[in-house]
């Protein structure tokens, strides 16, 4: 038995759609997710990679696809590869025990294999009639839910069945996309759209909201992370200003806590939480109101449905565990889980 940390997000778009109007033009979470599962199959992993494809330029890590499982109830498991930072094909480490004064000289690099691509396993579920996924926390603080979001949006936009390209005469090595559809029938004004939502219960943000005037400071916890170029960015400068001249590298999640007294205006209350339902990843990740008359912050986190639930899981390695089975165990326990995202529980 393994406990797991399921948490639940509502699936906004997905398909492709057309500027200006609502419905969705073609493709749903069911389609997609059997075509993705279609198409890694019989690739190798570098070749699963669907963004940063045509340029360098990116602020997140590759991820790839480890695998798509189906379970008889028409529920989906994504299996994703997380790539992290490596220095010149090795991995930096420090021996915890190092004394302080002794840091800058124990760093150690492990020498990866050639050809591997160093990261982490995360996991999501997708329960498409509900339109809901959950990520799924078994080993890491960072759940991917971001990546995941950016991964299935690269695939819509260049790999799907539905992209449809035609050869460069110039260039027989490479095709440019004319648009979505079918060969036959295509659209060039559709566009691909892959958007979940951190599930929210109402309630809290409300009274937040009516307590703006008597906000007095606002604590944020965030994470950062070697998986995000400007995170290593800030987490050198906070090594500086520290006093540590020659900063000990960043070969593991950082977490900050910071206070502002402030009182947000209203537009400015709506952009802090909004900012915050969008990128939330991290489990530490968090914003709290300090309100006048109340004890304690009020924390955004609160209202945000999640689970803790044990599932008897067989483990393949440190990574991974068997797909079908851990779909299995989440499809027994769906009912549970409805009452959890649906604030039943």
């Amino acid at each position: 038995m393994e406990e797991v940390k399921l948490k639940f997000y509502t699936i906004e778009r997905c398909g492709y759609f057309k500027h200006g109007e609502e419905g969705c033009q073609l493709g749903d979470i069911s389609d997609i997710l059997d075509d993705l599962q279609d198409w890694i199959s019989g690739l190798t992993l570098q070749q699963t990679q669907t963004t940063n494809i045509l340029t360098a330029a990116t602020e997140k890590l590759p991820v790839y696809c480890v695998g798509v499982k189906k379970s008889i109830n028409d529920h989906y498991l994504l299996v994703t590869w997380n790539k992290v930072e490596s220095n010149n094909g090795s991995m930096p480490s420090i021996n915890k025990d190092a004394p302080i004064n002794t840091v800058t000289t124990n760093l150690e690099s492990t020498p990866l294999p050639t050809g591997n691509i160093p990261g982490y396993a995360t996991y999501f579920w997708f329960i498409p009639e509900d339109n809901m996924l959950a990520t799924i926390k078994l080993n890491h603080i960072e759940n991917g839910h971001i990546g995941m979001n950016c991964y299935l949006k690269g695939f819509l936009t260049r790999f799907s069945k539905y992209s449809i390209t035609v050869e460069n005469e110039d260039d027989i090595q490479s095709s440019t996309l004319v648009g979505y559809g079918t060969e036959e029938n295509y659209d060039e004004n559709l566009h691909p759209y892959f958007t979940s939502k951190l599930r929210r219960l109402a309630g809290k943000t409300d009274f937040i909201r009516a307590k703006r005037n008597d906000i007095t400071k606002l604590t944020r916890k965030t994470t950062i992370s070697q998986t995000v170029t400007n995170n290593i960015t800030l987490y050198e400068k906070l090594m500086y200003e520290i006093g540590l001249t020659q900063p000990q590298a960043l070969n593991d999640t950082v977490e900050l806590k910071y206070e502002i007294k402030t009182q947000p205006n209203a537009q400015e209350l709506e952009d802090i939480i909004t900012s915050w339902e969008e990128d939330h990843e991290q489990v530490w990740d968090d914003i709290g109101f300090t309100i006048k008359g109340l004890p304690n912050p009020l924390w955004l986190s609160s209202e945000v449905p999640s689970k803790n639930v044990e599932l008897n899981l067989t483990r393949t390695n440190d990574e991974f565990v068997d797909f079908d089975v851990l779909l299995q165990e989440l499809d027994n326990k769906i009912n549970i889980f409805r009452g959890v995202y649906n604030g039943e529980e």
